[in-house]
């Protein structure tokens, strides 16, 4: 199924197919990330629960934009944000891996801005 969204994305996107090696590197990249993500079971379909063992983060790409992953996650036990859930986006840059992603998170936390990307060393706030 994610292989036939990955097709039509790639064809659709840019109306000529893949033509330069960072596109086809891109793709790639996501292709692998992504089966590993399934594999781990940690799509934004599964649901999340309460054990210990649950790693507390959920991602998938938009079907209709690759390059655009949706993110949640679970508040860590003993910390201010315990029980709350969060939701961002990274958006990866056309030559992913080898230009950064910007991520930003669109739940309010209190520790960043809502919308706003994110200043992490592996992020494109700070192309370095």
């Amino acid at each position: 199924k994610f292989l036939t969204i990955l097709l039509i994305w790639t064809y659709s996107s840019n109306g000529r197919g893949l033509k330069t090696t960072s596109e086809s590197l891109t793709i790639k990249r996501i292709t692998s990330e992504w089966r590993e993500i399934c594999n781990q079971n940690i799509t934004l379909s599964e649901p999340f629960n309460s054990s210990r063992e649950e790693c507390g983060i959920r991602l998938s790409p938009l079907r209709s934009n690759l390059l655009e992953w949706h993110f949640s996650f679970t508040g860590m036990e003993g910390s201010p944000y315990e029980g709350g859930i969060y939701h961002g986006k990274v958006r990866l840059h056309h030559e992913y891996p080898r230009k950064a992603p910007s991520i930003s998170l669109s739940t309010p936390s209190g520790r960043w801005e809502t919308d706003k990307e994110i200043c992490l060393s592996a992020s494109s706030y700070h192309q370095e």
